[in-house]
């Protein structure tokens, strides 16, 4: 049968799924189900390697934090040290003195100069500006024309100033600071020599 011009018309007016030319302009099911299993499979790795990098970055934030208040306090103490004259390290003697070091004015008067074990935090011996509460775990700066105090660095686990054996005017200082939460621990280690 005929149409009007003499063409034939075609029996069907869907195309059929054999035809070669609809295959090539557009995708399959099952090509569409593999990118969207590929898509997600990147996704799922990048998001995993943005959860790795930003744990890095906050274990690498508070190391540098825990580092930086180790050294304020190693700094405060080296510099309160390095400030006062005729320095000297004395053991703790209960009552009478603490064990840190002291140094003596022109006059004479005995003064603490950094108390690393006080026996009472009310009452430090006379002059003490820089003082360590071991169960706070803080480093304290007492500021004696004021009567007041700063925190100068918390977190600090440990601080113990000892004599060298060969050279009384040589002390170590062990300074131990971290993060109760956390295992990262840093230390600082150094010798000052008093004067």
């Amino acid at each position: 049968m005929r149409g009007l011009n003499g063409f034939r018309p075609k029996k069907d007016f869907c195309p059929s799924l054999d035809n070669k030319s609809l295959r090539n302009d557009g995708f399959t099911l099952l090509e569409l189900m593999i990118a969207v299993a590929i898509f997600g499979f990147l996704m799922l790795s990048i998001s995993q390697l943005m959860r790795f990098e930003i744990r890095n970055f906050n274990t690498g934030s508070a190391q540098n934090e825990i580092q930086q208040k180790a050294r304020t306090a190693m700094m405060h103490i080296l510099d309160e040290i390095n400030r006062h004259p005729y320095t000297y390290f004395s053991p703790a003697s209960p009552p009478t003195t603490d064990s840190g070091v002291y140094y003596t004015l022109p006059l004479g008067t005995l003064t603490c100069l950094i108390d690393v074990s006080p026996t009472n935090l009310s009452s430090l011996p006379s002059g003490t500006e820089l003082y360590y509460d071991a169960p706070q775990h803080r480093l304290w700066f007492r500021d004696n024309t004021k009567n007041t105090t700063y925190l100068v660095s918390d977190e600090i686990y440990t601080l113990t100033i000892t004599p060298v054996e060969d050279d009384v005017h040589l002390v170590q200082i062990d300074l131990v600071a971290g993060d109760p939460n956390t295992p990262q621990t840093f230390e600082l280690l150094t010798w000052v020599r008093l004067y």
